[in-house]
Formats: C-alpha cells, sequence, structure tokens
C-alpha cells in the first residue's frame, strides 16, 4: 500500500532520481516487514497519501519534494534501528537460552557423574567385601582402612614434603582405592589363607603371590577402562603394600621412595590394623602395644614421616584403648 501511494511521485516530481525512488521503495518494503512498525508504517501511508491528492489537485508538487526524501530516510533510520535493536534483543534471547541450556546441562552431568560415582564406590566394596568374607576374623577391617587412610592423608598434606602432591582428588582417589589391597586372596586357597597356624615356607611363598595377583587384575581392568583411573592407585596398592621402607619387603623388595606414596600409606595402616585385630592365629591387643611394636623391631618397615603422622591420628581414635 505504500508503495502504490507513492508511484505518482515517479511522474510529478521533476529530477526525482530512479535511485532515490528504487531506495525508497526498498525501504518502504523493508520496513513493512516489521510488526512492530505497524504505526510508522501507516503513518507513512497517510503523508505519503496526501502528497498525491496535492500532485492530482495543485498540480505542483516541485517545493513538497523534500517531503518524501525526508520520510525516506526517517524510514530508513528507523529500519536499521529497529533492525539492530531486533537483532540485539535475538541474540540475548538466544545467549540466555543457552546459558539456560547450558546450567541444566551442568546440572545433568553433575548429577549423572554423582551417580556414576556412587556406583563405582558400591561396586569397589561389593568386591573388596566378597574378599573380606574368604576371612570372617577380619570383622570391619575394610571401614577401619577407609577412615585411618582419610585421615593420615589429610595429616600428611600438611608436610612439606607431600603437600604438593597430595591433592584433594588424591585423597578421594586412594580412600577409594585403599579397600582393594587384598583384593588378590580371592586367589590363595582356603587351606593356606585360613591355616591356623604357622605357615610353611611353600605355602608362604603361596600366600604372598595375593599382591601380584591383585596388582595384575587391576592392571588389565585399568586397560580395559584406559586413562588414568583410581584403579592407577588401586593397582599400585595392591601390588606393594607388602613392600618395607628398608628393602625386605616383597614382591619386589623396592626401598624408600621407590615404592609408590599410595602403598607407603597403606602398608602402615593395614599393619597397624593387623596387629590390632584377632586372627586364628593370634589374639588382639591394644593401641599402645601397636604403636610399640611398630617402633620396635618392625620400624624400619615404615617410612618415619608416615608413620609419625599416622601416630598422631590413631592417637586421637585409640590413644586410651
Amino acid at each position: 500500500i505504500n508503495v502504490f501511494a507513492c508511484v505518482p511521485l515517479l511522474y510529478y516530481v521533476p529530477g526525482f532520481e530512479k535511485e532515490t525512488w528504487i531506495l525508497f521503495i526498498w525501504a518502504s518494503i523493508a520496513v513493512s516487514t516489521f510488526s512492530e512498525m505497524r504505526n510508522i508504517i501507516l503513518v507513512l501511508i497517510l503523508l505519503n497519501s496526501i502528497l498525491v491528492f496535492v500532485a492530482f489537485f495543485g498540480g505542483d508538487l516541485t517545493k513538497y519534494y523534500h517531503i518524501p526524501v525526508i520520510l525516506m530516510k526517517i524510514g530508513i533510520i528507523f529500519f536499521v534501528g529497529l533492525s539492530f535493536a531486533k537483532m540485539q534483543k535475538e541474540h540475548y534471547k538466544k545467549e540466555d537460552i543457552l546459558d539456560e541450556l547450558n546450567e541444566n546441562l551442568e546440572q545433568k552431568i553433575a548429577t549423572r557423574t554423582k551417580r556414576i560415582e556412587e556406583v563405582t564406590a558400591i561396586s569397589v566394596l561389593a568386591l573388596a567385601k566378597l574378599t573380606e568374607s574368604r576371612d570372617p576374623e577380619t570383622g570391619a577391617h575394610l571401614e577401619r582402612i577407609c577412615t585411618y587412610t582419610h585421615m593420615l592423608v589429610n595429616e600428611l598434606r600438611k608436610e612439606e614434603k607431600f603437600k604438593d602432591y597430595i591433592t584433594d582428588k588424591y585423597v578421594d582417589e586412594l580412600v577409594q582405592s585403599s579397600i582393594l589391597h587384598d583384593i588378590g586372596k580371592v586367589g590363595i586357597p582356603d587351606k593356606i589363607l585360613l591355616k591356623k597356624g604357622l605357615l610353611t615356607p611353600e605355602e608362604r611363598e603361596i600366600i604372598e603371590t595375593h599382591t601380584t595377583l591383585g596388582g595384575d587384575s587391576l592392571k588389565k581392568a585399568q586397560e580395559e577402562i584406559g586413562g588414568e583411573t583410581f584403579l592407577t592407585l588401586a593397582r599400585e596398592i595392591a601390588y606393594y603394600h607388602h613392600e618395607k621402607y628398608d628393602g625386605s619387603g616383597y614382591p619386589k623388595g623396592l626401598i624408600g621412595d621407590e615404592i609408590p606414596l599410595s602403598a607407603r600409606i597403606i602398608s602402615v595402616i593395614d599393619v597397624y590394623d593387623a596387629i590390632r585385630s584377632r586372627r586364628h592365629y593370634k589374639e588382639a591387643i591394644n593401641h599402645e602395644e601397636a604403636v610399640n611394636i611398630m617402633n620396635g623391631k618392625i620400624k624400619g618397615h615404615f617410612e618415619p614421616e608416615i608413620l609419625k603422622a599416622f601416630e598422631l591420628v590413631v592417637e586421637k581414635l585409640w590413644g586410651t584403648s
């Protein structure tokens, strides 16, 4: 309608350039596509219609020539301005939608990750409990191992030697991995694992293979998963938690820092809990006696800094028992 209302101007305005006319028509059509411009369009139609009537009945449109040009400029300005405003509005709207989608996606990922971690933790505990069930005298051994590990590793973080290595991630993975230290005992025959009395040298060699049996199994599981997972620490612990700081341990006779930190930590905890617990070949002993043994004839089995830190944390728990 706007275009048709202006058509007579092509014939009644002397010197009206076709390029300007085409631009005016283009601007009118473009402006007409925006519903937000409805009122402006109506005003332009009204003014252009007035010009048409003046052209027909006044006979001289030369002095009104500047009016359609002004209207054209106004239309273009409004068109560009509102187009930009609309694009900005759409842009921010899309950003809001993307932010909302990202937030929802992050929540879903966090929920799913938490669920996977829970399932993993339950699966690991179930697997470890299967090992523990082979020896009913171990009681709440796994639960105590987790508690000691969490307390000890957080105490070690205060030490200059360990603070850069022990991160939050390391703490979580070590606690989770610690209960798999004896997973290889699943492969040891009951007649040896549950034997009442001293083991023969041959039986001792067989039971010592639980370190490599467990380590090899966890290594294969890690290779199947790929990448670094908590199984990295679990494998280290399974292989080396019977290594001794003075090199007298097994399976490889590693010395000092050759033993992975994870295994050096669990070694202290596992020995303490074993000394204190009742077994079919011995009675349980109290905290003070256990600490004396660990600081006596077997002191060289442990890294001094780790043993000292462990004494601090267990003193808080069992200092009077």
